[in-house]
């Protein structure tokens, strides 16, 4: 499947755009969401702030490295100042 957004799937991020695997051992149970509830709060948090490519450039390197890691990046602290930026400013189109 396709999708047009940023999704988690058995613990591993898709960018959009993606062929993400089907789900297919979910239990049907409702206390098996294929999420967390720290997920949740993040897209609620991530979903409501519209950032410019301004505020980018003018976010220190901590700042970015959050951004990012709630973009779904792990690796964060290898990367440059730049390198968040360029990153951050393709994920959010700018």
């Amino acid at each position: 499947m396709v999708y047009d957004h940023m999704v988690k799937v058995n613990g591993k991020y898709y960018q959009s755009g993606e062929d993400v695997p089907e789900i297919t051992d979910m239990e049907e149970n409702e206390d098996s969401l294929p999420f967390s509830d720290n997920d949740i709060e993040l897209e609620e948090n991530s979903a409501g702030k519209k950032y410019t490519k301004s505020d980018i450039q003018r976010m220190n390197k901590a700042e970015l490295q959050e951004l990012a890691r709630n973009s779904g990046v792990e690796s964060v602290e290898e990367m440059t100042g730049q390198e968040l930026k360029d990153y951050l400013l393709s994920v959010f189109g700018l």
